[in-house]
């Protein structure tokens, strides 16, 4: 049946999307609390097996999340209210961007009709990242026939776009109208199916590893490593390719080839000054 209150249709859906991002892997979300974002907010704080963290600085909000998606090399959800709030992530949405960190930024929005009238702690926000983001959903206010299904897979398939093929930053824009949350009991969340998915494997064939090894055989050459997530199995890996070609690695501090307990003989941390000897020439 339809659901006519508006505030226990915004709980609803707010309950639908949150359970699809936990079912699809999420464990943390960083809150700056608002008054817009209210619905998701509890919806939030209501998930079994979610941590929510709270942090009313929405840039340093942004950049604890950023930290937690490092560490953990999974995505973690930002909320903030709508206005001018979710702009102070924009620093970490580029960080994030440039350094492949999934993150899922969630932005609260005034509804349709108070844009452009001068209403409150309203801008345009699903632009907002654009250049940096990996893909934006400018969602519509939660409407009476929802299906709940809907929300738990939308979770999902931003989850994939924030992890897969290239992990990045996604926008969701929500905007929710008033009441926002229930004015009576608001209604148990829906039992929904939990959530499986893969990533297809995009591995180079036979042929082109083959020309590879030709084109590197009897030659010099080097191993150069920008920013990687910690990971001492791909050091080791490394370290071995590095050694059976006896080349050395150029490895840039945020590699996390410099500290560990692989072995660092054929590290190079110096290489500015290598690069331009005559060894590095010949």
């Amino acid at each position: 049946m339809p659901m006519t209150d508006i505030g226990s249709l915004n709980l609803a859906w707010s309950q639908a999307m949150i359970a699809g991002f936990v079912s699809a892997g999420i464990s943390d979300a960083v809150i700056s609390p608002g008054s817009r974002s209210t619905p998701l907010a509890l919806a939030l704080l209501r998930q079994t097996g979610l941590r929510s963290h709270v942090a009313v600085d929405e840039r340093s909000a942004a950049f604890f999340g950023l930290g937690i998606a490092k560490a953990q090399r999974r995505p973690v959800i930002l909320l903030a209210t709508s206005g001018t709030a979710p702009a102070n992530w924009l620093p970490a949405i580029i960080e994030a961007s440039q350094a492949g960190v999934p993150l899922i930024a969630v932005s609260a929005d005034r509804p349709p009709e108070l844009h452009g009238c001068g209403a409150n702690q309203t801008v345009p926000q699903t632009s907002m990242f654009a250049p940096y983001v990996r893909a934006t959903h400018a969602l519509g206010t939660p409407s009476a026939d929802f299906d709940p299904e809907y929300a738990h897979r939308l979770a999902a398939q931003i989850v994939e776009q924030a992890t897969w093929p290239y992990p990045g930053p996604v926008h969701i824009n929500q905007p929710f109208r008033e009441p926002l949350v229930p004015t009576g009991n608001p209604l148990p969340a829906a039992r929904l199916a939990p959530i499986r998915f893969s990533h297809s494997l995009d591995e180079p064939d036979q042929q082109t590893l083959s020309e590879l090894a030709n084109r590197l055989s009897g030659r010099p050459g080097i191993v150069v490593c920008g920013e990687m997530p910690l990971d001492e199995k791909r050091n080791n890996a490394l370290v071995r390719l590095a050694r059976a070609l006896d080349c050395p690695i150029l490895a840039e501090p945020l590699s996390g080839l410099r500290f560990g307990p692989h072995d660092r003989s054929h590290l190079c941390v110096g290489y500015n000054r290598w690069l331009d000897s005559h060894d590095a020439r010949d």
